[in-house]
């Protein structure tokens, strides 16, 4: 019918499908055009007819050749069905897409390996705290988001905890392939974070100022930051698309809202011709705004999301809403720190009771007989303890269930489980027990006490008596010279694991000594000589009479030739050569206020790593920080520790130096603090290993320029806080108004504002 009345023609259903028909023929020829990346020279066009995008007139610059060469770069970032990614650096760990093969793992990092439906994360035996968390942190987002009922798998490489076929299978190997594996090279990992931030590359497609023709325009790539610089989620731009180029595997194309539809397509043609030449397991994908996935958002130092953890709401710290009304804290009173006496542990009794012991056997709780070594533990293991005590007239039951520091934790979820099994006796016995979890190295006093100064803990899964080991090193220790928590536990047969503080059982089929640290006690050094005798009724030696006691410096050849690692000592401060009295205090506000707690008895497995510790060793004061803990506790425990030492009253001078730890880079004097340290640790003159905490706090009373605390904030900076640390003069500049202003606004719209620049 004619256009009568000047009325828009009608648009028949046919007539909308064949335009859409055309349009979608059009974005399938412009997929199939090549766009070099340009650098410095010119670039390779894609030409549109302004209006007419997506129209059947579209005209490619390039010839046919080209357009072949294009079409086969389709299907170029496919990668591989399952992928791995390793979780590698020092301080900011970063997450990178690498090989699904078993050459690329090695015992300092983690790896997270990526089938869909089940989530496989491997565990170097010498990774650190850091690592482990990213690894924690990557596979909560991932089952939160993508992977949603995906199942998480996780693998240890120490002691053969990750002998799973399926997992090997995925990287094309089988277990043996764990044999091959090279060591760890921590060294490397601050390398590796300057490299790969100096690599990572992100550019933004603009229109060429080259024009073709008449009504022809074209595509290039334009670096975004300089060389090296924090990428921040600020310098993308809604009215663009770009590509950023990770040099370990991935590439991801990023499109605006707002940006044009050619350049939309253009953006993924110059992504998959840049990776053309790399290997076929390297990865491309397409992120949207507002639709980014994880390992996009990884990239950037600074990313604004409301689900942080990859779905479900946002997540409120504690406190927040009530920040600006609460009060102010109260100071904490130092003198009362050192005044305070701890508590000591009430016991129901000396120990003189009796003794019943359950340990997980093929999935089954097994009762050990009365006449076995009830006293000797295995670090591998979980065993439920039955102990009967008599008051009055009546029995009374604790159910002890002890857990070895290095027993797998299903092992673990296995015997918590099974002391339902324990209460069923107890009950048979017209008894109510008690319950009470110990885990190594930090078991109570009174579970000391009702093994009668015989506590043993071997490295390992159990066995019976054996005179078939290699060399084996045993720290023997206590809770401030109580006599009754003395117990001699298995360590790393090294020679970095003595310490001036200890006293120490080198233990062999043959021989027998015992190494008496210059700064040991009494008391320890004669304990030492009973454990002697208990470790040789498990483990069998030749050895006839009194065990050889070597002190140290007087050592004899014979003794180094048995323990590895040579004639010197690792823990090597002069302070440590006298008995000391440590004490640890827990600094944290988890309550809402800020609160320094002594922790009695103090042990390594006491260090959390969401919290922050101050360790007085008397001659030196630690901040140990974990690698969770917070940065603004972290602050307040250094100043705390300053006064501490100022207003100590025991003798010790005021220059006693306070030095700031971070956790899983602990000094051997640091270490050699604690009965039978676990893990490695670093020479006390390494660069990185203990800043002055004098200095730091120097540094935190100072202004910052905008451009450090975008690229490289210091250690000890509040992070939640950054603009804080503004002047008031550049602080005005980025927020548009004062700091008296600003603090006066709700706190979401302030972290809103701080996420927009970029400080959060």
């Amino acid at each position: 019918m004619a256009n009568q009345g000047g009325m828009t023609p009608r648009i028949t259903p046919r007539q909308s499908q064949e335009r859409i028909d055309r349009q979608t023929a059009a974005k399938r020829e412009m997929l199939q055009r090549a766009v070099s990346l340009r650098q410095k020279g010119p670039m390779q066009k894609i030409t549109v007819e302004p209006g007419k995008e997506g129209e059947e007139n579209a005209k490619p610059s390039l010839g046919a050749e080209a357009k072949a060469k294009a079409k086969q770069h389709e299907k170029v970032g496919q990668g591989r069905p399952h992928r791995l990614y390793c979780c590698k650096g020092k301080r900011r760990i970063r997450v990178v897409l690498v090989d699904t093969v078993p050459e690329v793992l090695n015992q300092g990092d983690v790896y997270i390996l990526d089938c869909i439906k089940t989530l496989y994360v491997w565990h170097g035996n010498k990774h650190s705290p850091l690592k482990k968390a990213k690894g924690v942190e990557i596979t909560a987002r991932l089952k939160s988001g993508d992977r949603k009922g995906a199942k998480v798998v996780n693998l240890f490489s120490r002691d053969g905890q990750d002998d799973d076929p399926e997992f090997w299978k995925q990287l094309g190997a089988d277990s043996s392939a764990r044999e091959n594996i090279p060591p760890a090279d921590i060294t490397k990992d601050l390398l590796f974070e300057k490299e790969i931030d100096e690599r990572t590359t992100l550019y933004r497609l603009l229109e060429s100022d080259e024009l073709l023709g008449k009504n022809e325009r074209g595509y290039e790539l334009d670096r975004v930051g300089a060389p090296g610089e924090k990428l921040i989620q600020k310098m993308l731009d809604t009215n663009f698309c770009y590509v950023l180029d990770c040099p370990e595997g991935e590439g991801f194309a990023w499109v605006g809202k707002k940006s044009p539809n050619p350049a939309r397509v253009a953006v993924m043609q110059h992504l998959r011709l840049m990776f053309s030449s790399r290997p076929e397991w390297c990865y491309v994908s397409r992120n949207v705004e507002g639709g980014e996935s994880l390992f996009f958002k990884e990239k950037f130092a600074s990313w604004a999301d409301n689900t942080p953890m990859g779905g479900g709401k946002r997540l409120v710290p504690f406190g927040k809403k009530r920040e600006d009304k609460a009060k102010k804290p109260a100071k904490t009173d130092v003198l009362k720190l050192h005044s305070n006496i701890p508590h000591e542990e009430e016991m129901v009794d000396e120990g003189q009771g009796e003794v019943e012991r359950w340990r997980m056997v093929d999935k089954a709780l097994q009762e050990e007989p009365q006449d076995s070594y009830l006293n000797h533990f295995w670090s591998d293991e979980s065993y439920n303890v039955l102990y009967t005590w008599k008051k009055g007239n009546a029995l009374r039951y604790i159910i002890y269930y002890w857990q070895g520091r290095t027993c797998h934790i299903q092992d673990k979820g296995l015997a918590a489980l099974m002391i339902n099994e324990v209460v069923k006796v107890v009950k048979s016995r017209s008894g109510e027990p008690v319950q009470k979890r110990q885990v190594q190295m930090d078991e109570t006093i009174h579970f000391h006490y009702i093994f009668k100064k015989r506590f043993v803990v071997h490295q390992g899964k159990q066995h019976g008596p054996t005179d078939d080991f290699p060399p084996a090193l045993y720290h023997v220790s206590g809770f401030n010279n109580l006599p009754g928590t003395i117990k001699a536990v298995e360590v790393d047969c090294k020679v970095s694991r003595l310490s001036p503080q200890g006293v120490f059982i080198l233990h062999t089929p043959k021989e027998q000594w015992v190494w008496e640290g210059s700064g040991s006690r009494r008391s320890i050094r004669d304990a030492a000589l009973d454990f002697c005798k208990e470790i040789s009724k498990i483990k069998k030696t030749k050895h006839q009479g009194e065990p050889l006691v070597v002190k140290q410096g007087k050592e004899l050849q014979s003794f180094w030739d048995v323990i590895p690692g040579g004639r010197s000592y690792f823990a090597s401060a002069k302070h440590l050569n006298r008995p000391l009295k440590v004490r640890m205090f827990k600094a944290s506000s988890g309550t809402g206020t800020f609160v320094v707690d002594e922790m009695y008895p103090f042990s390594q497995a006491k260090l959390d790593p969401e919290n922050v510790f101050i360790v007085d060793g008397v001659h030196e004061v630690y901040i140990w920080c974990g690698p969770w803990s917070n940065a603004a506790d972290a602050t307040k425990a250094m100043a705390v520790a300053v006064e501490y030492v100022e207003k100590a009253s025991d003798g010790r001078l005021q220059s006693t130096p306070v030095r700031r730890l971070e956790g899983g880079r602990e000094t051997a004097d640091f270490a050699a603090l604690f009965h039978a340290w676990k893990g490695e640790t670093i020479d006390s003159e390494e660069e990185g290993s203990g800043d002055n905490v004098l200095e730091i706090l120097k540094e935190l009373n100072r202004t910052y320029t905008y451009k450090e605390l975008l690229n490289n904030p210091p250690k000890g900076l509040e992070k939640t806080r950054l603009e804080s640390y503004l002047s008031d003069e550049e602080f005005e500049q980025i927020f548009d108004r004062t700091k008296e202003e600003f603090y006066a606004l709700p706190e979401w719209i302030r972290t809103k504002r701080r996420q927009d620049v970029g400080l959060y």
